[in-house]
């Protein structure tokens, strides 16, 4: 499997519309068997970067803000799209491996989805309850 992750300056690129690099983990049985760094100059065409997604057989794509043009374009495809994630690439990769990628309503991880915060509790949920981090048909993070 192959994960893909938009990266700048040692972290994670905040902004997948602004991305010159991605760093693309190969994961065997939940390991990382090799990193390697690509750049790419498509970052404002959300064609272009899928198609450059595909290309490399990319099945995950963790990332932080998504654009929703991009986001539509993805929903096209099999990459499954993690939205949200902050911090070093490496860690974030292996978190998702290990199932302990989790978004909650502080913004550990990635901005808040809105459901799970204590004045805007619309689902009638759990304000302590975290978010999948899944980016929705609608554009938000979870809902």
């Amino acid at each position: 499997m192959k994960i893909a992750v938009p990266y700048e300056n040692g972290e994670i690129c905040s902004h997948l519309a602004q991305v010159k690099e991605f760093l693309i983990f190969d994961v065997v049985d939940d390991e990382i068997i090799s990193t390697k760094t690509l750049k790419q100059t498509y970052a404002n065409d959300p064609g272009a970067l899928v198609e450059f997604l595909k290309k490399e057989n990319t099945a995950v794509l963790l990332c932080d803000a998504l654009p929703i043009p991009m986001m539509i374009a993805l929903r096209e495809t099999s990459i499954q799209v993690l939205g949200g994630a902050k911090g070093a690439p490496k860690d974030r990769v292996e978190d998702f491996l290990n199932g302990m990628l989790h978004f909650d309503r502080s913004g550990n991880n990635g901005p808040s989805c809105g459901v799970h915060l204590p004045d805007n509790n619309k689902n009638g949920t759990d304000s302590d309850a975290e978010c999948d981090g899944n980016i929705s048909a609608c554009g938000t993070w979870c809902h």
